[in-house]
């Protein structure tokens, strides 16, 4: 009887190939950890070294690197302009709320 193969995201993937690639862990100790073979995840890593070569890799204490750095910017960026939105409605229910208090005293 034939064994499925089983899909894995792509984010299931870069997060296991971060592991190895910017924190300096073992393909094995990983690949046991999040539960796939360790030539799946030599494969997936010699992928994204292909790709994206070693100097995306975290040089100590300079923060993100590698792909995930724009998709970081993005994300944070947009956080930055719903943070903006988001206070400038308080303020304006704020007003809101001193205007119709007033209306009671």
């Amino acid at each position: 009887m034939a064994k499925g193969y089983r899909h894995f995201t792509q984010e299931f993937k870069d997060s296991a190939v971060r592991e190895v690639v910017e924190r300096s862990r073992r393909v094995d100790e990983v690949a046991n950890q999040v539960g796939i073979y360790e030539g799946t995840l030599r494969r997936w890593v010699r992928a994204w070294r292909e790709q994206y070569g070693d100097e995306r890799v975290e040089a100590a204490g300079d923060g993100p690197a590698g792909p995930a750095a724009a998709d970081l910017a993005a994300r944070v960026a947009e956080l930055e302009k719903e943070n903006r939105r988001l206070r400038e409605r308080e303020q304006i229910l704020k007003k809101a709320a001193a205007f119709f208090a007033q209306d009671h005293l």
